[in-house]
């Protein structure tokens, strides 16, 4: 199946002409992680390693570039898939900046003018250097679930019932440990008549509980999912707001949750207490 998904079928939004393009398509995604001063260094890494020992480099080297070729030559471009690449590619930037220390050293002897180029080396690199990328990694985002552990911890009685989507990638281990954690697929009550009843009898017989209800929505890559989605936000009315004596205690999130890719930062969700069936 891989296989045919890769190289015949392809994934909107991930796919690319095979080839140079997907080539391109990988360098700019390094570039974009390691920038322009850092290119340099890792080829001269790879120079310097050569010169070192060329048996053991073409050993690390072939399977990194069989690799690549093999994923150029796809229609589908995930960079997840050469994500050791950058692992290889930074062992060889550390070598080209080790050499490139060696070199300075033989042809500066005064240890002051020494530094001061390197500084000066220092300073170029970090200028051409993506900061942007760096900064967003260092301080990301802040997201709901994260605020959502804070308010949980805090407001939830002890020994109560949680139930979390699994949609939502929650993160429960930071959760209070005398909180009751149960997951529930968003994706089944949206898809199967018969599992919306069970849900709706497991909620019915649980007394008191609590739970976070997603504001979903559809990936535009897949309009044809469009309706599936918008469908889902009035089944939640009819679960937790019609069915059910549910209260919406507070809202989280700026961002509604894709069920066809999962968004990661920020979705937008409600913690709901519900007390008792309503009739």
């Amino acid at each position: 199946y891989e296989s045919i998904h890769y190289f015949k079928l392809g994934h909107t939004g991930n796919e690319g002409p095979p080839g140079f393009p997907q080539l391109l398509h990988y360098f700019n995604r390094m570039l974009i992680d390691y920038g322009w001063g850092l290119i340099p260094a890792g080829l001269i890494g790879i120079y310097s390693a050569f010169k070192l020992n060329k048996k053991y480099t073409c050993i690390l080297l072939t399977f990194p570039i069989i690799h690549l070729l093999f994923m150029c030559s796809a229609i589908v471009n995930f960079e997840r898939n050469i994500l050791f690449l950058f692992v290889v590619f930074g062992i060889f930037i550390s070598l080209g900046l080790l050499f490139l220390y060696g070199k300075l050293s033989e042809f500066i002897k005064n240890s002051f003018v020494k530094t001061a180029v390197i500084c000066c080396i220092i300073a170029v690199i970090l200028s051409l250097m993506p900061l942007k990328t760096l900064a967003y990694r260092y301080n990301p985002p802040i997201d709901s679930r994260n605020i959502a552990v804070k308010w949980v911890n805090e407001n939830i009685p002890a020994n109560s019932m949680l139930l979390i989507p699994d949609e939502l990638y929650f993160k429960t281990s930071d959760l209070r440990k005398d909180i009751k954690i149960v997951t529930y697929p968003v994706y089944a009550i949206q898809k199967y008549a018969s599992f919306q009843q069970k849900f709706y009898d497991f909620a019915n017989s649980s007394g008191e509980y609590y739970v976070f209800v997603p504001t979903v929505t559809h990936d535009e890559r897949w309009p044809e999912k469009h309706i599936e989605a918008e469908n889902l936000n009035p089944l939640y009315e009819l679960l937790f707001y019609k069915k059910l004596n549910s209260e919406k205690l507070i809202l989280f999130g700026h961002k509604k949750l894709n069920l066809q890719t999962p968004i990661i930062i920020d979705p937008i969700f409600s913690v709901n207490k519900v007390s008792s069936v309503r009739f």
